[in-house]
C-alpha cells in the first residue's frame, strides 16, 4: 500500500484544494458558519468569462447534465473524481501488466564473463595499428 500513497495523494489534490477553499470561506465569512461550496459557485465566482464561453459553446441539451454536476458540492465531486482517477490508473496498470507482462518486473542482466568479450575484431592479442594518410 505504501507504493500507492503518492498516487492517491496526487489524485486527491483537487479534493484538498476544495477543502482548503471551504475553510478559507469559513474564516472570511464567520457569521454564515461553515458551508461547503458547490462546484458551480467556484467556477462562476472565480472565472465567469470561461463559464459564459462554455455555456455559449456547449449544446443546450447537455447543459442539464453539466448543471447537475455543477450543483454538487465541490468536495464530493473532487473526491469522487480523484478516487475514480486512481481506480482508472490502477486498471490501466493491471491491463498493461497482463498484456505485456514486463511492467514493473524489468530486471537487467549483466554478463559475468566481462574478460572474454572484446570490442575489437580479429586477434585480441595483437595491438591495433593506425596509419596516417
Amino acid at each position: 500500500m505504501q507504493r500507492y500513497t503518492s498516487t492517491i495523494l496526487i489524485c486527491l489534490i483537487p479534493f484538498f484544494i476544495a477543502v482548503a477553499h471551504d475553510i478559507y470561506l469559513f474564516f472570511v465569512n464567520t457569521e454564515k458558519g461553515f458551508m461547503l461550496s458547490t462546484l458551480g459557485y467556484s467556477w462562476t465566482h472565480y472565472s465567469l468569462d470561461s463559464y459564459k464561453g462554455f455555456v455559449t459553446a456547449s449544446n443546450p441539451a447537455d447543459m442539464a447534465l453539466v448543471n447537475s454536476i455543477l450543483s454538487q458540492k465541490s468536495v464530493v465531486v473532487t473526491f469522487v473524481g480523484g478516487f475514480g482517477l486512481f481506480v482508472l490508473a490502477g486498471l490501466e496498470y493491471l491491463f498493461l501488466k497482463s498484456a505485456f507482462g514486463w511492467l514493473g518486473n524489468s530486471k537487467t542482466t549483466y554478463s559475468t564473463d566481462a574478460g572474454k568479450e572484446s570490442f575489437r575484431s580479429g586477434s585480441k592479442s595483437k595491438k591495433m595499428q593506425y596509419t596516417r594518410k
